[in-house]
């Protein structure tokens, strides 16, 4: 029983253990040691459970007495030791590389093995165990942040770096929901206080910025332009404000606390889950509270990874914690994508199936720079987050019928007068939508979704689990300019197919929209209404009128007249040899967003590669589609790339003055620092210039 063991007892048992261990035939060899060592590890014999329970019931003092070193053996856990499951998800700097979620044990100051709230430890188990996690995760029986696992009762074992199951314990037995846990969900609406923590090692490595510095990329403090405070607020039109949070006097600057760790982080004995609990129990002892605390996420900086490394950041789903390790931590993209993990948002893969290479989506990986990052979420997640409640929409289809519906894209979700949803949820009749979910939306590139990565102003297609309610991996299953359709074969298993039609895509107006139409099972094609209304007037019409006219003297003067005298007069002539009328000509087919190569039209100042299909003209400010080139500064006024010309903070102006764009400012071409040249992700950010993801290119 509890208490109910001497610490001679316990010594004694100890050394009887260790003797088993250690006496051992002189030729058996190492394979053999490790599995007796194992089996002796996990066996319920009545030594080492008398030991384990022994060893967990003492008191601090009394574990000290028995022996200091008790803490660093592997020991089981109490019997009422409980855990909050924690699932992580890294960003994978090589986007092939996806290791999946990782199943982790958060603990409490009253659970925690060392007496720290807040400390992480990876969860390790058979393959059998492993993929019942998964499984339970996948259906919806594990809500991360939310559900417990009763370690203890599972007899697992702690070994200072990971919680081990016992190989006979069942799962799904030792998963609960305990009753309180909804408030642990993911908040997404009003004031979000953040605590950003800026980590030091023990050797003074730091990622160079100051704190103010990361503050204000973080918290737009000294006017940044770009960062996860303004682009949050936007993308929910105001509803969710990222605040700094109060450190009560220990931080450096708003928002941001400096710790420093007893550890070397270049030593390779140190991975994240070591150094992110050295940094939250430096965190904790300065602030005198365990974390989250009054925060609703903490964002750690590190200055590099050394030690399994290959990602950009991590985050843990509906949780309150993320990592970022050196220049990512300053990425807005990246800012938003972790963000997204702790707002329970799966990962947003592409047409080829990967993980995350959906770029019309900050879950896609689209985006590493510091201030291009003026991208939201796919229409999945827009479902999933309550960001545009009033304008998401159960869509009805009917066998045999042919449904239009006018979208509008979430820049225009309160500049919306006629209610248009900005996400469609696809459904057959009143029943329940299909576990694998489709959802349609407008991919407008303009607002808070201007810098958006693929398939800019047309109608995205998204497919997820979890009727879109949950956390689910969604996929990119096509992108639709106007005329185009895509059919989801077998819609919800029925056995009818559904098609969905662009039928009309109109940027002129305010607010641009899309009309698409939905035809299920063996409704007329969607091509059958607008096929009769055309036929009739164009046959009559033309016939007719100009049957006579050509007839008649009056028509065949005025056309003769016109063209005779113009050339022959004295200033047409002038007119062509003019310098002013030469240069235009020269300049239109560079301009000409039709004839451009994929890369030239990237590098265009008002061409857009339209997820990968068609090059329209912009506007100097991007917007809608003109066809006449914007004005471009003449020699006379500063132009051709000299200094006063430069002066802008917008791109498209900034190339179109014939200046390059570098590293987030725009410069004379004398100053361009070489980014256009580099061709890889890790080159291109080590030298200070931003990568586009979905693209592939350097900038």
């Amino acid at each position: 029983k509890r208490g109910s063991v001497s610490n001679s007892l316990i010594k004694s048992s100890l050394l009887s253990t260790e003797t088993q261990t250690t006496q051992s035939p002189p030729n058996e060899s190492t394979q053999t040691k490790t599995e007796k060592a194992s089996k002796m590890f996990f066996q319920k014999s009545a030594l080492s459970l008398l030991y384990a329970t022994a060893a967990m019931s003492l008191l601090p003092e009394e574990a000290a007495g028995a022996g200091s070193n008790l803490r660093n053996k592997s020991r089981r856990l109490k019997k009422s030791t409980k855990c909050t499951i924690a699932v992580a998800v890294e960003l994978r700097l090589d986007p092939t590389v996806d290791p999946g979620e990782q199943f982790e044990c958060e603990f409490d100051e009253i659970n925690s093995p060392n007496g720290v709230g807040g400390q992480i430890y990876p969860i390790k188990g058979n393959p059998s165990q492993m993929a019942e996690f998964k499984k339970m995760f996948n259906n919806g029986l594990i809500k991360p942040g939310a559900s417990e696992l009763e370690v203890g009762e599972m007899e697992a074992m702690y070994d200072g770096t990971a919680v081990i199951l016992n190989p006979n314990a069942n799962v799904p037995d030792h998963v609960t929901l305990p009753e309180q846990a909804g408030r642990r969900l993911a908040v997404t609406k009003g004031e979000k206080p953040i605590l950003f923590v800026r980590v030091t090692d023990v050797n003074g490595l730091v990622y160079p910025h100051s704190a103010a510095v990361m503050g204000d990329n973080v918290f737009g403090t000294l006017g940044d332009p770009v960062n996860l405070k303004s682009q949050l607020f936007d993308c929910s039109h105001g509803q969710l404000e990222v605040i700094p949070g109060d450190a009560y006097g220990k931080e450096t600057v708003p928002g941001v606390l400096d710790v420093t760790i007893d550890l070397d982080i270049t030593n390779s004995a140190n991975d994240r889950y070591i150094i992110h609990n050295a940094a939250s129990a430096a965190a904790v002892a300065k602030l005198g509270f365990s974390l989250p605390g009054p925060y609703q996420q903490v964002m750690f900086s590190v200055e590099k990874c050394y030690t399994g490394c290959g990602w950009a950041a991590y985050a843990y789903i509906n949780s309150w914690m993320s990592v970022y390790q050196a220049q990512y931590y300053f990425m807005t993209g990246v800012q938003v994508h972790e963000l997204g993990h702790n707002f329970n948002l799966a990962h947003s893969g592409g047409l080829d199936g990967a993980t995350y290479t959906d770029h019309t989506c900050m879950m896609g990986n689209p985006l590493y720079s510091d201030d291009v990052g003026k991208m939201c979420y796919n229409p999945a997640k827009n479902y999933q987050l309550n960001w545009y409640d009033s304008a998401k929409s159960n869509f009805k289809v009917y066998d045999g019928q042919s449904i239009s519906q006018e979208l509008v894209g979430i820049a225009d979700y309160l500049n919306n007068p006629n209610g248009l949803p900005v996400t469609l949820r696809l459904q057959i009749g009143d029943t329940n939508p299909p576990s694998g979910a489709y959802f349609v939306g407008f991919n407008r590139a303009a607002g808070a979704n201007a810098q958006n990565d693929e398939a800019d102003d047309e109608v995205t297609i998204i497919e997820t689990g979890n009727n879109g309610e949950g956390y689910s991996q969604s996929f990119l299953k096509a992108h639709l300019i106007q005329g185009e359709s895509y059919t989801i074969i077998n819609f919800g298993g029925s056995g009818k197919d559904l098609v969905i039609t662009a039928k009309t895509i109109d940027l002129t107006v305010s607010p641009g929209y899309a009309d698409v139409i939905i035809t299920y099972g063996s409704a007329p094609e969607p091509t059958d209404p607008p096929t009769d209304p055309p036929t009739d007037p164009p046959t009559d019409p033309p016939t007719a009128p100009p049957t006579a006219p050509p007839t008649d003297p009056p028509p065949t003067n005025p056309p003769t007249r016109a063209p005779t005298a113009a050339p022959t007069t004295a200033p047409p002539t002038n007119a062509p040899t003019a310098a002013p009328p030469t240069n235009p000509p020269t300049a239109a087919p560079t301009q000409s967003c039709s004839t451009m190569d994929d890369a030239t039209c990237r590098s265009s100042a008002w061409c857009t590669l339209s997820g990968g299909k068609t090059k329209t003209c912009n506007s100097v400010d991007g917007g809608g589609g003109e066809t006449t080139p914007p004005p471009t500064a003449s020699p006379g006024d500063g132009g051709g790339g000299g200094t006063d010309s430069c002066a802008t903070t917008d791109k498209k102006v900034c190339e179109a003055n014939a200046c390059v764009w570098s590293k987030g400012s725009c410069v004379p071409p004398a100053m361009d620092l070489g980014c256009s040249s580099i061709s890889d992700l890790q080159t291109c950010l080590d030298s200070g210039c931003s990568w586009n993801n979905g693209q592939k290119y350097c900038f």
